[in-house]
């Protein structure tokens, strides 16, 4: 599943290239999962801005409705031109007046989202978006201490997107790595020293990752269909068997908090 850094470098793709004409024309699929009615009745409205909330990216329109997409775990939100012929696979097309760029969701498993919101209060209001936790890039070192000072998982805390928004199993496990923390260490027994380790590295990877495009492991793409390079600067996750390269020693793959979890056993230690 798309982690922070891929949602949001698709977001800034998305920005980039996008029309300032009227909606033109809706194409959407008749599935149980996506009504076409609302999102059909956006035509004449301007898209104004993209944003992201944790996962989900946030198409605003000049009317005050904003279209919520959830990627799921094959979801891919792109641009394309006219011309291209959309597969099986594609679920929405939306088209502009007098623009050469269509936007297209496309989704092979189905898990991801599309829903139509008359207004940002409405949005708000949604229980699955008013629960969700902090953002990480601007959350402060005081308020992450408090997020921590519970009795779970390290590992389980930072995946629950009530907590804070973003994690995934990708980045879960490369920033503990990065802090030199075991993913099973209850988060309330982290001292100061940890957790500032903790809240650097997470800042720094998520940046570093958006800057190269995000990890293309399985099925993402940026929104212009280029593969994303992060993957290329992971330390543990997927290594299993493979060398720690810092210390040496073979990577292990655990499963924790019910999630399949890489760890280097010498660089992460579990304080009892």
């Amino acid at each position: 599943m798309p982690e922070l850094p891929e949602v949001e470098t698709i977001v800034r793709g998305l920005r980039r290239s996008m029309p300032r004409t009227p909606l033109s024309r809706v194409r959407l699929k008749q599935t149980k999962k996506f009504a076409s009615r609302p999102i059909a009745s956006l035509v004449g409205a301007k898209l104004v801005r993209i944003t992201r909330r944790g996962k989900n990216i946030l198409i605003w329109f000049d009317d005050g409705r904003c279209l919520a997409v959830h990627l799921g775990m094959t979801g891919q939100l792109c641009w394309t031109s006219p011309s291209y012929r959309p597969d099986r696979h594609t679920h929405l097309c939306l088209e502009f007046t007098q623009s050469d760029q269509v936007l297209h969701f496309r989704d092979v498993r189905r898990f991801g989202r599309l829903k139509l919101y008359p207004s940002k209060a409405r949005l708000l209001a949604e229980a699955a978006m008013a629960k969700l936790g902090p953002e990480p890039l601007r959350i402060s070192l005081p308020h992450f201490k408090e997020l921590l000072g519970r009795r779970r998982m390290i590992k389980a805390l930072l995946l629950d997107q009530s907590v804070i928004v973003g994690f995934g199993n990708i980045y879960t496990d490369e920033v503990l790595f990065a802090a030199r923390i075991h993913p099973a260490q209850p988060a309330e027994s982290l001292g100061p020293l940890a957790v500032a380790r903790l809240y650097r590295a997470m800042k720094r990877i998520f940046k570093q990752a958006i800057a190269a495009g995000g990890s293309s492991i399985r099925d993402f793409r940026q929104s212009d269909g280029q593969l994303g390079r992060f993957q290329t600067s992971l330390k543990v996750y997927q290594r299993t068997g493979k060398k720690c390269l810092r210390c040496r020693t073979k990577i292990q793959r655990l499963i924790i908090a019910g999630r399949s979890t890489h760890i280097c056993p010498a660089c992460q230690l579990l304080d009892s």
